[in-house]
């Protein structure tokens, strides 16, 4: 029962919570990967399998959740919603307790002898001197940008430039759906053009299309085509 300023402070505060609890649990899984090999096309196959994963994910909570919340809620949303998420929750902890107990981490013991106790400020410093790794922040910032810029202009656009917001159960679940694709894909890809070449290929057919899919506007048919394409090599 708070005002309307006070809900949005504490969506504020909850949901930074949230991503920062989500951290923890995701900086040691993302790091996981080169610690169950150092084999890079192994290390690709992974990340691909990882996609999937995702993708899977993605496309059940967007296909469910308000169907959850009105079947638990009976009319009632906030009930819904805690419900809901509290399956969410129950079944990601499962999950990840599934992956804790069963994938060896085959580089650990000699990724400890060799690590050195320093200050986190020294760290940092060093870090900042590192420019591989800060290339690798800068990408993943903007990309994680780029993830949530474009769920949020495809229901803007649906519902304000499109006029027609039944696009958005539509162009949505492409995102996800487009890494069912690439998930196979991915690896022959990588393999063919190396790591480098492989990213900016991809990312200059990703902008291309997203580019020219406005002037498609009247041509729903190839308007979805082209959004699914350029998410495909996105």
């Amino acid at each position: 029962d708070l005002s309307d300023t006070g809900k949005l402070i504490y969506a504020y505060i909850t949901y930074i919570i949230v991503g920062i609890l989500y951290s923890v649990v995701n900086v040691p899984y993302g790091a996981l990967m080169p610690l169950m090999t150092r084999n890079t096309d192994e290390k690709a196959q992974l990340a691909s399998f990882r996609m999937l994963g995702m993708a899977v994910g993605n496309v059940f909570v967007s296909a469910c959740s308000m169907a959850l919340v009105n079947i638990l809620g009976k009319g009632n949303q906030r009930t819904g919603f805690l419900l809901t998420s509290m399956i969410f929750a129950v079944a990601g902890l499962v999950c990840f307790m599934i992956v804790c107990f069963n994938c060896k981490e085959r580089y650990l013991e000699k990724h400890i002898e060799n690590q050195m106790k320093t200050k986190a400020s020294e760290t940092y410093k060093n870090a900042l001197k590192n420019s591989p790794w800060v290339a690798s922040i800068a990408f993943a910032f903007f990309m994680f940008v780029r993830i949530g810029a474009v769920v949020a202009i495809t229901i803007y656009f649906c519902m304000y430039v499109l006029k027609n917001p039944g696009m958005i159960p539509v162009l949505l679940p492409l995102l996800y759906v487009s890494a069912f694709i690439t998930a196979p894909l991915t690896p022959m890809f990588i393999k063919k053009f190396g790591h480098k070449k492989a990213n900016i290929i991809g990312l200059v057919i990703y902008i291309a299309a997203f580019c020219i899919m406005p002037l498609f506007i009247g041509n729903m048919p190839l308007f979805i085509g082209i959004y699914f394409i350029g998410n495909v090599f996105g």
